[in-house]
């Protein structure tokens, strides 16, 4: 029977990296963008005691999806999962008690996406938000085909949707993976673009979280 493919109810995936502090439970890295990941690898299973938050460096350790096998067992992600929620919410039955020291600790993102889409062929999708100078942007992405990832402002897209031209602050071509940061330059709405040039639909995984200003 095929694997049925939707992707994880919002209301299900916040609950999750609320969960987690919006970390990978592996390496635990603050700012860092992360995938949800389904531990039974079955994508139609989104109780969140089947979820578990990794970076992309964990999520391909897990699916072994560079060709060079798997470095960890369903069990040991439940593990990891279940010691990491141990300790988020021990941290947060302390917080009252004892504030947070470490300031890039105790602070949230701003905007949190996380998403699985399905582009056709010759079309792209943009995900935008509105920034101050200095915020900044972290996002992580794979898909099954190469796909293009832009970054400009959304005055910038008016007159790039019309002839393809214009300035633009982050161009990846001819990309599959992709895991970076960017600094905000200027206030603005701000967008994030997916495009795919191909004549084949393409399946992309995309988390972006926008963070304020150090």
């Amino acid at each position: 029977m095929p694997k049925v493919r939707i992707g994880v109810p919002a209301h299900v995936a916040d609950e999750v990296l609320f969960a987690n502090r919006h970390r990978c439970c592996v390496c635990h890295e603050p700012r860092k963008p992360v995938h949800i990941h389904h531990i039974d690898e079955n994508p139609g299973n989104n109780d969140p005691g089947n979820l578990a938050v990794l970076c992309l460096d964990h999520h391909s350790d897990v699916t072994g999806n560079e060709g060079l096998g798997r470095d960890y067992s369903e069990n040991e992600i439940r593990l990891f999962k279940e010691n990491w929620e141990a300790e988020c919410e021990t941290s947060r039955s302390n917080s009252d008690d004892e504030p947070d020291s470490d300031d890039e600790e105790s602070v949230e993102p701003i905007h949190n996406v996380t998403k699985r889409v399905i582009l056709d062929e010759n079309e792209h999708l943009y995900h935008s938000f509105e920034l101050d100078e200095g915020d900044e942007i972290t996002f992580s992405l794979s898909s099954d085909e190469r796909i293009e990832f832009l970054i400009m402002t959304k005055r910038q897209y008016n007159r790039w949707a019309e002839d393809q031209t214009g300035t633009l602050y982050e161009q990846h071509t001819d990309i599959t993976e992709l895991e970076d940061s960017f600094t905000v330059p200027k206030t603005a709405n701000w967008l994030l673009i997916f495009c795919n040039h191909g004549d084949e639909e393409v399946e992309i995984w995309f988390s972006i979280s926008t963070w304020p200003a150090e």
